[in-house]
């Protein structure tokens, strides 16, 4: 799941700094069963949205800086879609990752399968492969 540092504390949403819970609130309506960490460099949480796991970490001021959610192959940008049907045609898409950071910006992470062997690859969202 999410970016951690260093230690990570458990912590009731209760807990948390209303800048963080309104900025988490705002940003993730439908968020359900979240589970917060009190970091080095702020706060986590790990959550579920529309049955989807997803993470998030935030800056004690409750900027967002990265966030991770898994999404439907549909919802891949064109050019991310074309090299996995060109570089891998034998490959089954298990799974599919988008990845936002405020240093990396957006990512896809997809988990492939072909009979037993798996493989995870990772692009921009421009179709480069990292």
């Amino acid at each position: 799941p999410g970016i951690r540092h260093g230690w990570a504390q458990k912590i009731k949403a209760s807990e948390l700094p209303p800048q963080v819970s309104s900025s988490f609130s705002n940003q993730f309506p439908k968020a359900r069963k979240a589970a917060w960490e009190k970091t080095e460099t702020g706060f986590t949480v790990d959550f579920l949205i529309e049955k989807k796991v997803a993470t998030a970490s935030l800056y004690p001021d409750g900027k967002l800086y990265s966030a991770e959610i898994e999404i439907s192959r549909s919802s891949l940008p064109f050019e991310v879609a074309e090299r996995i049907e060109n570089e891998f045609p034998e490959y089954e898409i298990r799974k599919v990752i988008l990845s936002e950071s405020v240093l990396e910006g957006k990512r896809y992470r997809l988990h492939l399968k072909k009979d037993k062997e798996l493989k995870s690859v990772l692009f921009k969202a421009n179709g480069t492969r990292l």
